[in-house]
């Protein structure tokens, strides 16, 4: 028997109707996963605790969710408890937090006195590590009236619960647009243009208008078709409007936001030419309905070419134009992507004239897939037989299916045992749709055409096991393959052991082990390392309150048994799961924090007033304040310091008050009032910044104003700085906005993709590579000053290059999380920091540097052993508003300092005394003095309200953005760093190279390259995304990391489901259903939204949307989904199947994919596959016949039958019936588990 992990599901007393309540009589459906090979029944029900794990859902006599229970999942091995309840009117107006149950409870059992016993779990006292609340719930409000449509949601937790007076919470009223209460509402006409004095009637447009818990309000405005028309936030300086534009087949074709919307007027209304022609979006699409070309604010145009077969073959962007290359792409026979690169022609210029010539070939005469060859054609083992095949570069080439990529049917690439514990080497099985090699070219001065290759090797349940590669530092050739990485796994998946080997030379090389330990819930416990073969060592073990959360992580054990460490850090959250503390602000032992020998703590304030500080609570997740205090070298503590926060009406940050007080002191702040503050912040209507302040504590204790900044746009780009004025009277180089130059007159420059090309100020000039890569920075105001950046052809950098005076100095290589410094290993990463080398000429001595990042993922505290089994301080950072470090750190900077700082890990530019001073994040560069990114946003639509150019949506008190591309709240990089910054699917960091920065601790998933994914990925997520470098690495990589991560082979990537794009459906959230009520119904799910193991999003509910969501073009969807989509097919093909086998197999794939994206839940499912096996019995015909036919043909199926008869008892129950369609087939979205 294959063993591999299997579920055993069983249904026991389904339904059972009653006249009485619903949970008179209940049944449950139990599900039990196997964590350890069986071969049998017996065995598999003799398996012990952490062998399997178990769940259960009880349901009630009208099939409605009552309760959930994962059974001894908590870390006392309890069982976890989840409350459902109903009014009655069958609404779930209340939300209850799951709970831990007692040891003395039935394991499994239903629990009859289940929200009792949730209020006493949180009620218990602080010993158990968990919030104490007399709300641990969200409650909703709806209206009376048949729509029922919400009017409140409250968060979980005392003081905002939407029935109490006084409280906080979300609020959404409803009504029809008039001109008295709203204005003259622009009507649009499809091509984009505007006929004066054409507005929207009263009363034609319905209006959603939400406020938040901080009295912030939203307002949707909608058409009859369900567009949304207009978004308009409400700012006391004004309102910001937002249109969206729509063609006449009812796709997006124009968004209008607030800073273009502002200059209609001054302009004409014509959105073609600049200014407006710069702000807004525009898509253009073709006869068949593909989009054909998009334009950003600040960007050029982007444009795509289709083959014959609706396949993207060419995309451009705007550099690329001026230079007549495309990006190519090319498909094998089964239209997976396999090969991308550059395309040169200089006879079809433009994208009409070269859509002309591709839909000019003849699509029978024409070879429009690649096969592969025996010898090697442009460096790859394709034939090279398909559009484009001259003028072209490849970057990169992707293999599938097997390792026999000269087809003399003997596998070129071989798995290499490493003489693991449990180590099961690959399958020998044919690997069908799976991703084996990929070889992709460098591109830049430093490290011309070399083929970076990695190879994939799998086990028989389809984990990646093994990645053979190659480096730069020890390169030999693109097929001499010296490292590898290799992953025993655990039968379910999780890894038990990894083992890196690295080469550096033909002599010298690095190995890492690392040994993951888990609970029974394969929640990591411990993690151990041995480097070179030395004795391992526990860098970390983590402890976990009875929810999961992580409480306590104990750092780099000083003893045999694991009992003493450098440090121990304890973390707190409050009920909703924000996290409160990591240890406490005065470094004391309170009962929360029990050591004595910390060397870093922090507390964050949100809806709660320190007296002493003199903080503004904030309801809506923003923080109002942070205390912290740090110790220094020689241990000894600093003073206790603050930051007080405030926010705009629109959340962005327009003031950081910084202030201290003495060590030991127990009183009001009142040291060093304002000293590191920043403030004075204001914004345009796109959230360019226009004024902002900074003070500076000096070496001699005085407090000075280094910056008082006036930033100045351009008039035809308004997105783009143009100059800055420091108004301070003074030109403080070392500080904050450094004017390195002198100038007053200098001006940014741009180039057409968006990009920064001249930095007046810095003295800086920039260049860009094909992949939209900073290629080259040039430092003016030396001789021969600059850095040369080389890049993989997925977008990693792998290698930097600092010249001085035309003199190389430093070569800097980037391999999987390991960093090189001329040749010679200088560090790499490790769970909870780096491993250092501090040995010189040429000799290697590694040492673990261990870093305390705060709520942020910033790093704050590195420290290491002394010698003597105790920890020494040896960097401290503490931080602005928008990223600067603070000046004057107690701490000496080291020699070889960390610059994996700020924003989750991003890497510090300061080859040159603090020049260039930028942050770089894998697709920009940025530039915390002026607090904005000096590149477009390559998910710009995910902000379209706003400047290309923000920050972290101009809050980075609670947002950060660790690759540059997307805004995440500080708990999703909280949640990563608690949990899967330290999951066994990590390796070294692999694919991030110098500016990845996705991690605090370094670390980042085997082979987490996103790159620019690929090129139909972009097109699903949103379209072309900025700067191509797509690579066929993204489709690989996403079916690579699908492996890693336990996901089962699909045998396709993703472009591999791409239907023709005129039958894709233009996904954009304004269209078919209101954004605003959509966010409100999601604003707090209970279970689901509930996040135990590190905090929530300071927002989930819709007023965090000013950052807006952005066109989505959904043009690759599985056909299998779209059928589970058309119930009434799916039942029909029920019927057949009763008397045909083939029928009755794609009737259950079929079922699998519509549970699988809740369309029916598993109970509907299992008895679907119930009367269809009944089915082909003689007597069970008829049965199955009935049960299928009414699916069928009754409106509604079962349940429609099932409400006309109970509306025709009671109305009431009938809008109760819902089925099982609500089953959440893992009892563990809400439970955190490893």
């Amino acid at each position: 028997m294959n063993l591999k992990p299997f579920s055993i599901t069983v249904l026991l007393l389904l339904v059972q109707y009653t006249t009485g309540f619903a949970q008179a009589n209940l049944g449950f459906v139990q599900h039990e996963a196997a964590m350890q090979p069986v071969q049998t029944d017996a065995a598999f029900n003799s398996l012990p605790l952490n062998g399997k794990q178990t769940s259960r859902i009880y349901y009630d006599g009208l099939g409605r969710e009552v309760q959930q229970v994962a059974v001894q999942a908590s870390p006392l091995q309890n069982d976890i408890i989840q409350p459902l309840v109903y009014d009655n009117l069958g609404r779930q107006t209340m939300s209850y937090l799951p709970y831990a149950g007692k040891s003395t409870d039935v394991i499994g059992s239903y629990r009859a006195s289940a929200t009792t016993d949730q209020a006493a779990f949180y009620n218990n006292g602080t010993a158990d590590k968990v919030a104490d609340d007399n709300y641990p719930y969200s409650q909703q409000v709806f209206e009376n009236s048949p729509l029922q449509r919400l009017l409140s949601v409250g968060k979980v937790g005392n003081g905002f619960q939407p029935t109490i007076s006084g409280n906080h919470y979300k609020t959404v009223k409803y009504r029809y647009n008039s001109a008295t209460a709203d204005g003259n509402i622009l009507t649009w006409n499809a091509d984009g243009t505007f006929t004066a004095g054409t507005y929207y009637a009263d009363n034609t447009l319905s209006v959603t208008d939400g406020i938040d818990e901080d009295n912030m309000e939203t307002l949707s405005y909608t058409d009859i078709a369900g567009h949304t028309i207009l978004k308009r936030q409400i700012l006391s300086g004004g309102n910001l409007d937002t249109y969206y534009i729509y063609n006449l087949a009812g796709a997006i074709s124009y968004v209008v936001p607030p800073k273009a919307t502002t200059l209609l007027s001054a302009n004409s209304y014509n959105l073609s030419v600049a200014p407006l022609s710069n702000l807004v979006f525009k898509y253009l699409y073709d006869a068949r309905g593909r989009i054909i070309e998009k334009t950003v604010p600040a960007k050029g145009k982007m444009v795509i070419v289709y083959d014959p077969l609706n396949r993207p073959v060419l995309l451009q962007d705007a550099n690329m134009a001026l230079v007549n290359k495309w990006n190519y792409i090319k498909y094998d026979s089964k239209n997976r992507t396999i090969s991308q690169g550059i395309y040169l022609d200089n006879t079809n210029i433009g994208r009409a004239n070269m859509q002309t010539y591709v839909s000019g070939l003849a699509i029978y005469n024409t070879t429009w897939f690649e096969n592969r060859s025996g010898t090697v054609i442009n460096s790859g083992y394709y034939t090279n037989s398909s559009f484009p095949t001259t003028g072209i570069m490849p970057l990169v080439y992707a293999y599938f299916d097997n390792y026999d990529l000269n087809q003399d049917g003997a596998a070129d690439f071989t798995y290499t045992a490493q003489g693991l514990s449990g180590e099961g080497g690959a399958t020998t099985a044919p690997l069908k749709g799976v991703p084996t090699v990929i070889s992709q070219t460098t591109v830049g001065a430093g490290l011309t055409n070399t083929l970076l290759t990695k190879v994939t090797f799998y086990d028989k349940r389809g984990n990646a096991i093994q990645v053979k590669s190659n480096n730069q530092v020890y390169y030999t050739g693109a097929t001499a393959l010296t490292d590898t990485k290799t992953i025993v796994p655990n039968f379910n998946g999780t890894p038990q052991v990894s083992l890196v080997v690295k080469k550096s030379s033909a002599t010298v090389s690095l190995t890492v082990q690392t040994n993951l330990s888990y609970d029974h819930m394969y929640r990591v416990t411990a993690v151990d390392q041995k480097y070179n073969g030395a004795t391992a060592v526990r860098v970390a073990a983590y402890n976990y309150n009875e929810l999961g959360q992580a409480t306590e992580k104990n750092l780099g054990s000083t003893n045999a048994g694991n009992t003493t460490w450098l440090q121990s850090v304890d973390m707190r959250y409050n009920i909703r799961g924000q996290l409160l503390s990591i240890n406490n602000s005065k470094l004391s032992n309170d009962g929360i924090k029990n050591d004595s020998n910390d060397l870093f703590g922090i507390e964050m304030l949100y809806d709660q007033a320190d007296v002493n500080l003199g903080n503004t609570k904030r309801y809506n997740g923003n923080l109002s304040g942070v205390k912290w205090m740090s110790r220094d070298a020689t241990g000894t503590a600093g003073n206790e310091r603050a930051y007080k926060y405030l926010f705009d009406g629109l959340n962005r940050y327009i003031s950081a008050n910084y202030i201290e007080r003495a060590t030991a002191a127990t009183g009001a702040f009142d040291t060093n009032s304002a000293g590191f503050s920043e403030n004075g912040i204001s914004y345009d209507e796109g959230g360019n910044i226009l004024t902002l302040k900074r003070n500076t504590i000096t070496t001699t204790g005085s407090i000075t104003g280094i910056d008082n900044l006036t930033y100045t746009y351009d008039n035809s780009n308004p997105n783009q700085l143009k100059s800055v004025t420091d108004l301070t009277g003074t030109n403080y180089v070392n500080f904050g906005f450094r004017n390195m130059t002198g100038t007053t007159t200098g001006n940014y420059t741009y180039d057409v993709n968006g990009n920064l090309t001249a930095d007046p100020y810095k003295g800086l000039t920039l260049g860009y590579n094909v992949l939209n890569r900073t290629d080259k920075i040039t430092v003016t105001t030396s001789t021969g000053r600059y850095i040369n950046y080389t890049y993989g052809a997925d977008g990693t950098l792998v290698r930097k290059q600092a010249y001085d005076n035309n003199t190389l100095g430093t070569t800097t290589d980037y391999v999987d999380g390991l960093v090189y410094l001329n040749g010679v290993i200088s560090y790499f990463a490790m769970p909870e920091g780096r491993v250092r080398n501090t040995g010189s000429g040429g000799t290697v001595t590694l040492k673990q540097e261990y870093v305390i990042a705060d709520q942020q993922g910033n790093a704050r505290i590195s420290f290491e052993d002394n010698g003597s089994a105790a920890a020494v301080v040896r960097q401290e950072n503490s931080y602005y508003g928008f990223g600067l470090s603070l000046a004057n750190s107690p701490v000496a900077t080291p020699v070889t300092d960390n610059k994996r700082l700020y924003n989750g890990g991003s890497e510090w530019q300061n080859d040159y005394g603090n020049l260039p001073d930028l942050q770089q994040t894998f697709y920009r560069n940025y530039d915390a003095a002026l607090g904005r990114w000096i590149a477009v946003d390559p998910e710009a639509e995910s902000a379209e309200s706003m400047t290309v150019y923000q920050y972290s949506g101009n809050n980075p008190i609670m947002m950060n953005d660790p690759l540059g591309d997307l805004s995440q709240a500080q708990w999703d990089f909280v949640l990563d760093q608690l949990n899967n910054g330290i999951d066994g699917n990590y390796f070294l960091k692999d694919g991030q190279g110098g500016g990845g920065g996705s991690e605090g601790s370094l670390y980042t998933k085997l082979s987490d390259m996103e790159a620019f994914a690929s090129v139909a990925d972009r097109i699903d997520n949103g379209s072309i995304r900025g700067g191509w470098g797509a690579t066929a690495a993204g489709s690989f990589q996403a079916a690579f990391n699908n492996f890693t991560n336990g996901i089962p082979a699909s045998g396709t990537s993703d472009i591999n489901h791409q239907i023709p794009l005129t039958e894709a459906s233009i996904v954009e959230t304004r269209i078919d259903k209101n954004w605003l009520i959509d966010r409100l119904n999601n604003a707090n799910q209970g279970p689901a939204g509930y996040v135990p193991a590190g905090g929530v999003p300071p927002d989930d509910g819709f007023f965090d949307d000013y950052l807006g969501t952005g066109s989505k073009i959904n043009a690759v969807r599985s056909v299998l989904s779209w059928l589970a989509d058309n119930v009434k097919i799916t039942k029909a093909a029920r019927i057949g199947e009763i008397v045909n086998v083939p029928l009755f197999l794609s009737a259950e794939v079929m079922d699998y994919y519509a549970w699988k994206n809740n369309k029916i839940s598993g109970a509907k499912a299992l008895v679907n596959l119930g009367m269809g096996l009944i089915g082909f019995s003689d007597y069970g015909a008829p049965i199955s016949l009935v049960y299928f036919g009414v699916d069928a043909f009754y409106d509604g199926g079962w349940e429609g039958l099932g409400n006309d008869i109970s509306n025709g008892v009671n109305n009431a129950w009938g809008q109760l019936t819902q089925g099982l369609n609500q089953y959440n087939s893992n009892i563990y979205q809400w439970v955190p588990h490893q």
